[in-house]
């Protein structure tokens, strides 16, 4: 069946588990733990309201004893039962969330539908070199604070721990940060020590690691298991691949010329819009006269917090070339700094690369 014919209602998962508005957000951290659940629906009065998602809790100081799961709900875009799966796709790449509700026309729910749902729908193979995402990695001499502090600013919900040397020792996952939160804390720390003083070493887990020869059908169970898979060169981690990243891919429509799309620009103003059209048009052209052959380029932007009036941006751009994949990370209180920011670090690499091949080849 060809994915355009699937519906949401052919994949969606039924017989969700929900939380009540009032419901205390040790409850939700515990069902969380015990189903490996990233987001709850929350109803009120049966009807869905909105998320709780673990990350909003885990990078924020709060009692979970004493806080309701309705202060940090959040609002997503809602699936209906006709929905297709690129419509899921789209909402789930532009939102940033992983799970999105089905609701019938009551708005009650039917059901939900998350990435790891839909990844299995990738028709085409590819090389893991294709996909691999930028690496942010800890110290294993650093703290739990630390991490909680990198994973609210670079908005991210795991992070690979390494020694000295730069090799694997563990991961963290925000899953991991539960234990931080919760009366179980007290089974693995000193309560004279605050929890973010603690190394990260007193959670870290195992990491899942494969080799860059592997394809992308290879590690579809892990990440569908895990959350993610770590690409490593003998002993040193060199990137990342979670289920976002095959999503993306899964938007991507070969053709003659190079494919662009842009996501999470929803509600942005439309004078916003052109400009980064125009900065995107600038940089496509630049490189399609340095470059044949050009793949495809992917931008993804994230509202990360607010301020006032003033939205912090989060931009991660992924660029196939005949080079090679290329990736990389700019944030901005202005939109159209960011995603300038983050084509000029995209350039600096791919000019690096084009340099060095071309000093190769001097006669």
């Amino acid at each position: 069946m060809d994915k355009k014919d699937i519906l949401i209602k052919d994949v969606l998962v039924k017989n969700v588990i929900t939380l009540n508005y009032d419901s205390p957000l040790s409850e939700a951290l515990g069902i969380m733990k015990k189903h490996n659940f990233h987001q709850i629906p929350i109803t009120k009065k049966k009807r869905f309201i909105g998320m709780l998602c673990l990350r909003n809790i885990i990078t924020k100081n709060v009692d979970p004893e004493h806080t309701k799961s309705e202060s940090l709900i959040i609002k997503t875009p809602v699936l209906n039962p006709e929905n297709r799966i690129e419509d899921a796709v789209e909402l789930l790449l532009n939102t940033g969330i992983k799970c999105l509700p089905v609701l019938d026309k009551n708005d009650r729910l039917e059901g939900v539908v998350s990435e790891t749902d839909l990844i299995d729908f990738l028709t085409k193979n590819y090389s893991i070199k294709d996909i691999t995402s930028e690496l942010f990695t800890i110290s294993e001499d650093q703290t739990i604070g630390k991490v909680r502090n990198m994973f609210r600013e670079k908005n991210i919900s795991r992070i690979p721990v390494v020694d000295k040397e730069n090799r694997l020792v563990g991961i963290i996952r925000d899953m991991d940060l539960i234990k931080t939160m919760t009366p179980e804390k007290e089974k693995f720390y000193d309560e004279k020590i605050p929890v973010d003083k603690l190394s990260v070493k007193t959670i870290m887990t195992r990491p899942i690691v494969v080799g860059e020869e592997k394809n992308i059908r290879d590690v579809i169970p892990l990440i569908k298991k895990h959350g993610e898979v770590i690409i490593m060169q003998e002993d040193v981690p060199v990137g990342i691949i979670t289920a976002k990243d095959i999503l993306e891919l899964m938007r991507f429509k070969p053709s003659k010329e190079i494919y662009v799309e842009i996501t999470g620009l929803r509600g942005e103003e439309e004078q916003i819009k052109l400009d980064i059209d125009n900065e995107i048009k600038r940089f496509v052209q630049k490189f399609s006269r340095m470059l044949k052959n050009l793949e495809y380029l992917f931008i993804h932007v994230e509202k990360l917090r607010e301020s006032g009036k003033r939205k912090y941006f989060d931009v991660r751009t992924r660029f196939k070339t005949p080079l090679g994949m290329f990736v990389s990370r700019a944030g901005s209180w202005d939109l159209l700094e960011a995603v300038g920011k983050a084509l000029d670090r995209l350039e600096k690499e791919v000019k690096k690369k084009y340099d060095k091949i071309a000093e190769k080849h001097k006669i």
